[in-house]
């Protein structure tokens, strides 16, 4: 999801998902992005699964400097080769699938 930025500043920003161990059938890769404006690279984490568990992802960038109208996505991907279930958010999955963006100065 983009995020356009409002005002100029440093920021923070970071995002994860999980897959569910129904759709993990086979070790893959999964990974989430942090970028700037569509080509700028922030942050990213990568995990290479093991079959038949819950499989979560996340990462989270240092400061960086944002002006007026830039934007910020949050990019999840995998590589299994067909479609995979974000769980639902619930007491045991409650960050499943997320994004954040702070400003701090």
């Amino acid at each position: 999801f983009p995020v356009t930025i409002p005002r100029d500043g440093y920021y923070l920003a970071g995002g994860g998902w999980e897959m569910d161990s129904g759709d993990n059938t086979a070790a893959i890769r999964m990974a989430v992005y942090i970028r700037k404006n569509g080509t700028t690279t922030f942050g990213q984490a990568e995990l290479h699964t093991k079959s038949g568990v819950n499989a979560y992802v996340a990462v989270a960038t240092g400061m960086f400097w944002l002006a007026t109208g830039d934007y910020v996505e949050v990019m999840a991907f995998h590589d299994k080769g067909s479609n995979v279930t974000i769980p639902a958010a619930n007491m045991t999955a409650n960050s499943a699938s997320h994004g954040w963006l702070m400003r701090v100065g």
